[in-house]
């Protein structure tokens, strides 16, 4: 298994796990994108090439899992499905790399491959002088305890909620030591 940069021929596949992360608001499931309008391969072709911080896990030539992420300077240029969530991130204040989205397929699910995602981030991010990485996980309707249990335990503090609508997003940061 390795952890790579993603490439435009894995968009499809990216678009692929995204969809089958997608719950809905009434889900028994508590991990994945709450009712997400999943991004086209064409949007997310476009992300690859706009960001170094887009990552895969890579098995047997199986894209198992992603990772994209965009230093904070570049999210006036990402079209949003959640656009009150990047007018908060562009009003943040320093440099840093918002976390957009992570999945891995379930069946990898606990084999450690979004710790192996973080680590590459983390690695980049520090080598390109970044001082954080900021990310949002569900709160509301749906709390989504997984990705906050992992999230704290690899060094994520909560240091905000951001209301939209009848949901709640937890604000989650990461310092970056050099």
């Amino acid at each position: 298994m390795i952890i790579r940069n993603a490439t435009l021929n894995d968009a499809k596949f990216i678009r692929k796990i995204s969809i089958d992360s997608t719950i809905k608001r009434d889900s028994k499931e508590k991990t994945g994108f709450l009712e997400f309008n999943t991004l086209s391969e064409k949007e997310y072709s476009k992300r690859i090439k706009l960001t170094p911080f887009f990552y895969v896990a890579e098995d047997n030539n199986d894209i198992i899992g992603f990772l994209s992420a965009f230093p904070n300077k570049l999210l006036n240029l990402i079209k949003s499905n959640e656009p009150e969530v990047f007018e908060y991130m562009v009003k943040q204040r320093g440099s840093f790399i918002y976390g957009d989205q992570i999945a891995v397929k379930k069946e990898y699910y606990g084999k450690g491959i979004a710790k192996l995602l973080y680590t590459g981030l983390k690695k980049d991010a520090r080598k390109e002088s970044f001082s954080s990485i900021l990310g949002i996980i569900c709160h509301k309707p749906i709390k989504n305890e997984n990705s906050i249990k992992f999230n704290k335990k690899i060094g994520f503090k909560l240091i905000d909620e951001l209301k939209i609508k009848d949901l709640v997003f937890g604000v989650y940061k990461l310092t970056l030591s050099t």
